[in-house]
């Protein structure tokens, strides 16, 4: 919450400087009324208190208590100071504390959420904040810990599809090393000083730079590495990387049925949560991971605010699986664009998880592809010089 150092005149008239903590202008008037003074200058000298963004699980539980006991009928000053009993970690302790604080001093949720200074999503204080103007905060907050849940949930199974392939890769790329450094050297020291091959030869030279330059190999294995990041965080070739991803024949749909169950998820549960179009494809956009898919939808915000509908705006974006455009108009035509989108949303999902796993199972089939190829050349190179001695005998 803002700290506001001002100075202020007593009922004595006596002049009197300090620092307060207030929601804003009105809520420090108000403060300093109570203590019978009266506001004459302000200036705001810190803004919010600094917390980093909650993880999913302290996010869902944060959501989940708060919506269960305000059901109940608790004030929002007791729910919080429920939770202040909790164990939990240091970064939730310091937004909850941030939160319980601003409420006392008369920040609305929304508000009090936002102050913390980026320990919640901006589009959970815009749902919670459109909540308050509907008077259903409770029933927001119970929406948000399961569209969290739903996030979590989706994230969880895309990690664990992917992380067999990646491990396998890292096996990979340890076994070549070994084999440069331990295996090809034996080799080497058989065939002594004869004639080799010379992709034999390439082999061996590289194999003896990995163990008597090793310093100088991380140094280039480090800088290829940094290299290439640093050329996919371009943004031309992000882009680039980006819609291929999209476009292509054939794994580009299974992109696109992850990217759009992302969205209609997120876009759902926003527009339901009384967010308007604009806000709810807005919030919706930062969670699909895309910056080319983000920019499409950019463009349908800036359609949509021309005066299109929601449908025509979506129509020329390609990154979208069909089922968005069939669901957007069915929403509009039937004036329940929220049931519509969340009933595409629970479609998609089913098929978002077939498609992580045809993505993994592809990503597999690649690793064990590359890694035969591999293991066929340092074959190769070890029996050619064995290969041609035979044809000299």
């Amino acid at each position: 919450m803002p700290t506001y150092k001002y100075k202020a005149a007593a009922l004595n008239g006596r002049a009197v400087n300090g620092r307060l903590e207030a929601a804003d202008e009105s809520k420090l008037r108000e403060a300093l009324r109570e203590e019978q003074l009266f506001l004459v200058s302000f200036t705001e000298t810190a803004e919010k208190h600094s917390s980093k963004l909650l993880s999913s699980a302290e996010l869902i539980d944060f959501c989940r208590q708060t919506g269960s006991m305000l059901s109940a009928g608790l004030t929002l000053t007791s729910v919080l100071g429920i939770m202040l009993k909790e164990e939990m970690s240091e970064n939730m302790q310091l937004a909850v504390r941030c939160i319980y604080q601003s409420i006392k001093l008369g920040a609305s949720l929304s508000e009090a959420m936002t102050y913390t200074g980026g320990a919640f999503p901006k589009a959970a204080c815009r749902m919670i904040a459109a909540a308050e103007e509907n008077g259903t905060v409770a029933e927001a907050c119970i929406r948000l810990s399961e569209h969290y849940e739903k996030d979590e949930k989706s994230r969880e199974g895309f990690q664990s599809r992917l992380a067999f392939p990646l491990a396998l890769l890292g096996l990979l790329v340890l076994l070549l090393f070994a084999a440069l450094i331990f295996v090809i050297p034996v080799f080497a020291e058989i065939y002594g000083g004869e004639e080799i091959p010379p992709f034999t030869a390439f082999l061996w030279h590289i194999s003896g730079f990995l163990r008597d330059r090793w310093l100088y190999a991380l140094l280039v294995i480090g800088g290829a590495a940094a290299v290439i990041r640093l050329t996919i965080a371009i943004p031309s070739v992000e882009m680039y990387i980006s819609k291929r991803l999209v476009t292509m024949k054939k794994a580009g749909r299974l992109f696109r049925v992850i990217y759009t169950s992302r969205f209609c998820r997120t876009f759902s549960a926003m527009y339901i949560g009384g967010l308007s179009v604009i806000s709810a494809c807005s919030a919706a956009k930062e969670d699909m991971g895309s910056i080319y898919m983000e920019k499409q939808v950019d463009e349908a915000i800036k359609a949509i605010r021309r005066g299109s509908t929601v449908r025509a705006a979506f129509e020329s974006a390609d990154g979208f699986d069909g089922r968005l455009r069939s669901a957007v108009l069915a929403g509009e035509e039937s004036g329940r664009l929220g049931d519509m989108l969340s009933a595409a949303a629970e479609a998609l999902e089913h098929e978002s998880e077939q498609a992580v796993k045809k993505l993994s199972e592809f990503a597999e089939r690649v690793i064990f592809g590359s890694a035969a190829f591999l293991i066929l050349l340092i074959f190769a190179a070890v029996m050619l010089p064995v290969y041609e001695l035979y044809l000299a005998i």
